[in-house]
């Protein structure tokens, strides 16, 4: 059940809120600095690392990564997205109050990160997780100036990802309030009813109902906007998701800030609430171990305070692939932690996620934890849901399907990747590549279907993100992933639409690959495939048959797609034509592109508002596709695109090509396409039309409207 109909059976309460209370979103006014000497004025939400420029030197490490099963060390380079994010960074905004209030807080829904707050001078509160919202009281509120500073500063190996760096999140000033915490995080004027959740041996119950997750695991970041949180940008991505069938998101590996939380409520989509990616013992040198004991507990209470009151919220996880999980004091700890949590919240059950399940079920944390959660290992499901307490299991994290939008590699066959396999920094998007410790898609899609026990899965990733290149980790320049259903840009991926045709039952889905566009290949094998709901379907190259084929529920790749990979390639088209049982038919094209011609602009929202809730400016998508005279994308084009906007009502904000080993600057108004398309982002600034103007050397300048305000 799609918890959209859940809202809609709880019947949302919204509640006016009777405090007398002021709430400030603390965007503008704000000052920052590397080093307090030389200022500039900055907006909140602010990653200050997201400008770049690219260096393989910032976060070069020799290690083993133990997660992907090394033992050696080896230097890794664009491990945390080869951006610089390590240092300080100090944030001051003055206030002026006309009077007196009874008490002030300020609220922070993230700082990353070892936050320490100064009131008028005076140290009044820190927080050393970046990912955990917190607030702090001041100690004067009285009529006259206060100045505000926060000092954020980012260790070195302090993460395995691109983490960001500063107040990336939104901070908030509450006056004359008992609680501000708790009138900032549970956002009461939109307090709903909460859902009624059931765990046991038939699966899992919402209401009643049984809900079977089609998740995927989401970082932070948000594409060439970096970790700077956009409520916009993350509404864009949750649509995208559904668009393809996907009902739910696990924060990875962290927690989710409350604005988060409120779009989830909202698009109608569940949420895994994570909490750490370490415990006591280190995955990196200066990472969460360094304050899990004396901090877990309070990291723990504000992820209750932040998700309680959120009707999207269905479960905790209490940590990704933790050491400690198939360790002696594994299970004790596991226990104290999930009973702590437990008090704070009965209402919902606890997971985690496993990257050595059949060890830990073991070990005996199936026994302990309400959910018994497995990061990859699919052919160990069987054996590892034997040790669960009530007989079933979540797949937490799945395939780490890799693919490179746009790009394919021949022949076709299933290939492990591991560390650099090729010097182009690509993979091919046939979806046959695999990563050595994991599987393909098509694997767990199966076990889904197959065993009634399982509960859902949540693929590795909903979005490729910044850091974490494998299977490109000693490659440069790489320094972004490779495993998102859709790429950095949010353009999606062939994959896309594999997962299209299994998860969505409302609508049917056609889709051909590779692009039809390969000279030089004239007769070579150029195998196709479709990714369709239909069970059969037939494929023509101008106009002649290939033949006409059905799935194999017994094969490993031809269950869900459908392969022609005897193929010769001829300039020209593919033509396919899907057969359903009910007699009817869908059919659709790929065309040999010509040369360049024109530039194809497509805006997600021409009409946008200043603001969202949340005081974070909205921002309209432009996608840009290079064609040729008869409108056919140019799979291969990598042209030089430059933005410019007309009219002050918006402003550039970033671009993304999607291609992992770009070093173009995301914040310049530039950049090349990547297999023909790029996406540039704009942000509103005042009420009125901005046109924006996009070109590139010797193609007709384009332009689209953009209406800001009302």
């Amino acid at each position: 059940m799609d918890i959209k109909f859940l809202l809609s059976g709880l019947q949302l309460v919204f509640v006016s809120a009777a405090v007398a209370s002021q709430v400030e979103v603390l965007t503008d006014g704000w000052e920052f600095s590397h080093d307090g000497g030389h200022w500039e004025m900055v907006s909140v939400p602010h990653d200050w690392a997201i400008a770049g420029p690219f260096d393989k030197e910032i976060d070069k490490q020799s290690v083993a990564i133990k997660e992907d099963g090394e033992t050696k060390a080896s230097e890794k380079t664009g491990r945390t997205g080869a951006l610089p994010w390590i240092g300080d960074g100090i944030y001051r905004h003055t206030f002026d109050f006309t009077n007196d209030f009874s008490s002030a807080s300020v609220v922070f829904s993230g700082a990353m990160s070892e936050a320490q707050v100064f009131w008028d001078g005076a140290k009044v509160g820190e927080w050393k997780n970046g990912y955990t919202s917190f607030g702090v009281k001041l100690p004067d509120a009285s009529a006259g100036r206060h100045i505000l500073e926060v000092r954020c500063h980012n260790r070195e190996q302090s993460s395995r990802w691109y983490p960001g760096a500063g107040l990336y999140r939104p901070v908030y000033l509450v006056l004359d309030e008992s609680d501000a915490e708790e009138r900032v995080f549970a956002r009461p004027e939109k307090r709903a009813l909460l859902p009624r959740i059931e765990v046991n041996e038939k699966g899992f119950f919402v209401n009643g109902e049984r809900a079977k997750f089609r998740g995927v695991c989401l970082h932070h970041d948000l594409g060439s906007i970096g970790a700077e949180w956009n409520a916009s940008a993350f509404r864009r991505q949750l649509r995208l998701l559904k668009e393809i069938g996907v009902n739910a998101i696990r924060t990875s590996h962290n927690q989710p800030n409350p604005e988060l939380l409120d779009i989830c409520d909202e698009e109608g989509v569940y949420v895994m609430a994570e909490s750490f990616d370490s415990w006591k013992r280190a995955k990196v040198a200066n990472g969460y171990n360094l304050w899990y004991k004396d901090w877990w507990k309070r990291d723990l209470e504000q992820l209750v305070k932040v998700c309680r009151d959120h009707p999207s919220v269905v479960m905790y996880s209490l940590g990704n692939e933790i050491a400690e999980s198939v360790c002696p004091e594994g299970p004790r700890m596991l226990k104290e932690m999930q009973d702590y949590l437990h008090a704070l919240d009965p209402s919902r059950p606890c997971t985690m996620g496993h990257n050595r399940p059949l060890r830990a079920a073991q070990n005996g944390v199936n026994t302990i934890q309400d959910i018994a959660g497995a990061n990859y290992h699919v052919f160990e499901y069987e054996a590892t849901r034997a040790f669960a307490r009530n007989g079933v299991l979540l797949g937490t994290e799945t395939s780490s399907a890799i693919s490179s939008r746009g790009f394919y590699r021949f022949p076709d066959d299933v290939r492990k990747y591991r560390n650099s396999p090729y010097g182009d920094g690509q993979v091919s998007s046939y979806d046959t590549d695999e990563i050595d410790w994991s599987n393909l898609a098509d694997d767990d899609l199966a076990a889904q279907e197959d065993f009634d026990w399982t509960l859902g899965q949540f693929v590795w990733t909903g979005f490729d993100y910044l850091g974490e290149p494998s299977p490109y980790n000693l490659y440069w320049p790489s320094r972004s992933s490779y495993f998102g259903i859709y790429d950095l840009a949010g353009l999606p991926k062939d994959r896309a639409w594999l997962y299209r045709s299994v998860w969505r039952k409302d609508v049917r889905t056609l889709h051909i690959l590779p692009h039809w566009t390969w000279p030089g290949r004239e007769g070579l094998v150029t195998p196709v495939y479709a990714y369709t709901d239909a069970p059969e379907a037939e494929l023509f190259v101008n106009g002649v048959s290939q033949g006409r084929i059905k799935k194999d529920a017994s094969s490993r790749l031809d269950r869900f797609r459908l392969r022609w990979r005897r193929v010769r390639y001829e300039p020209g088209e593919v033509r396919v034509v899907a057969y359903y049982g009910d007699g009817t038919r869908l059919e659709e094209k790929v065309r040999t592109a010509g040369a360049p011609a024109a530039l194809r602009l497509s805006i997600d929202r021409p009409h946008i508002g200043l603001r969202e809730f949340d005081a974070t400016a909205e921002l309209a998508y432009v996608t840009v596709e290079v064609v040729d005279a008869e409108g056919t994308l140019c799979p291969d084009a990598a042209l030089p695109v430059s933005f410019a906007v007309e009219g002050d009502a918006a402003v550039f904000k970033g671009v993304c090509n999607g291609d992992a080993t770009s070093l173009e600057v995301f914040t310049d108004p530039k950049m090349l396409t990547s297999h023909g398309a790029l996406v540039a982002t704009f942000a509103a600034q005042k009420p009125g039309v901005a046109k924006l103007r996009v070109s590139a050397p010797k193609l007709p300048e384009e332009e689209v409207l953009l209406r800001v305000g009302d």
